[in-house]
């Protein structure tokens, strides 16, 4: 059963190996941390808020636990929790995507918080979302009707078919689109990629919806006229 792979997946050592890193590192440089980190950075890239040292250092790490634990437990309540059978390896692999991009965030952030010698980047930060976009939408086409994962509108959770059209076509736009994003980004200045990321992110948010419920018409005129 995909419950069972899911609570007791033989692969999950995986998952806490970059859960675990972070806190390893931070008890390494704890030492060289200023007492103050910059927790919030503006989209300059300079630190605009700051906490304390112990909650500067293990913040993330800690969020990024309890969102481990929020996605592997998660399917348990989903109504249509039989569905992730067929799609268990695709969700894996989108739970070890977002892991990865949190452990890349935590690096970014906690060596510009301590003054490093690579200041907090936007781009890099950007590059990132869009590398993690790419990889979700790698997995969406093998995505089946759920509450919790993929382009949920109340025309893609009515219909399956609709689900079905609307996840091959976001694929492509996430997979496609976080690609040239990523790379745009860190080719172009940052200001440029500052709206260059909202633009991207609007266009492959919000086309998918649009054409979920634009099929969905079409769809039930088909049916009806049968």
């Amino acid at each position: 059963m995909a419950m069972e792979k899911i609570t007791r997946s033989k692969h999950e050592w995986v998952f806490w190996v970059l859960l675990l890193v972070p806190f390893i590192y931070s008890a390494v440089i704890w030492n060289d941390l200023p007492e103050k980190i910059a927790t919030h950075f503006n989209m300059q890239g300079e630190p605009d808020s700051y906490s304390s040292k112990a909650f500067g250092a293990f913040i993330m790490p800690c969020f990024a636990v309890v969102l481990y634990f929020i996605l592997r437990y998660i399917p348990l309540i989903d109504p249509r929790k039989k569905n992730y059978d067929y799609f268990i390896k695709s969700y894996t692999g989108i739970r070890l995507a977002i892991a990865s991009f949190f452990l890349i965030f935590y690096f970014v952030t906690i060596h510009a918080s301590a003054g490093g010698s690579h200041p907090f980047s936007t781009k890099i930060i950007f590059s990132a979302v869009f590398v993690l976009f790419a990889l979700i939408g790698n997995f969406m086409r093998n995505l089946r009707p759920n509450f919790f994962v993929g382009i949920r509108t109340p025309w893609t959770l009515d219909h399956a078919e609709v689900w079905r059209k609307t996840h091959e076509l976001g694929g492509k736009f996430w997979f496609y689109g976080g690609l040239a994003g990523a790379v745009l980004c860190l080719l172009l200045p940052e200001h440029v990629s500052m709206f260059l990321f909202v633009f991207i992110m609007v266009m492959i948010t919000f086309v998918p919806v649009v054409y979920s419920y634009v099929i969905f018409r079409k769809i039930k005129k088909d049916e009806n006229k049968n």
